[in-house]
């Protein structure tokens, strides 16, 4: 999803972070922002919590571990990864449904290797879906910036690179 700013990048996470946990029952989503902090601030209490009162849908949160458990049994988890390369290796030994990897451009770490060394792996049981949110940045390298860098914002589209699909839209759109 490359998209401008304020246009609901997150928000559309948080939906689908929902949508998947009650259509998959028993399985783990996870949403990664910068830091566990960042991720905190933009999507825990103004998104996730606010999409599961306004559906009134049973759930529980756990704010230490940010963690929430759905009545099916299935699990979103809250993390953030870019303090340093040790902290991508906590996602490990899991598998998902979802990963949604937010604020694609900005990371310091290898974020192609935490694509593709640690999520792909782990996304290929449930056959899950990695997704990376973002908008356009001066940095000029990564896997964000490969992806997008030929690709507008303006008009909202769908095209496909690389086997990915790439969404975009903007604030009016």
């Amino acid at each position: 999803l490359f998209s401008t700013r304020r246009a609901a990048k997150s928000y559309t996470a948080g939906l689908y972070l929902v949508k998947t946990a009650l259509e998959r029952k028993g399985t783990s989503s996870v949403y990664i922002g910068l830091t566990r902090d960042q991720s905190k601030r933009l999507i825990w209490n103004d998104i996730l919590k606010e999409i599961i009162k306004k559906y009134d849908i049973s759930a529980k949160f756990n704010e230490t571990e940010l963690t929430i458990t759905f009545f099916n049994g299935s699990i979103i988890y809250i993390v953030g990864v870019d303090d340093s390369e040790a902290e991508k290796d906590k996602l490990l030994g899991k598998k998902y449904s979802l990963a949604i990897i937010d604020e694609a451009a900005s990371y310091n770490i290898d974020l192609k290797s935490l694509v593709f060394k640690i999520l792909k792996p782990a996304m290929s049981d449930l056959r899950g879906t990695i997704c990376l949110i973002g908008t356009p940045d001066n940095k000029k390298a990564g896997i964000f910036y490969e992806l997008t860098k030929d690709v507008e914002v303006n008009p909202a589209s769908i095209s496909n690179k690389d086997g990915w699909q790439i969404y975009t839209w903007s604030t009016f759109d």
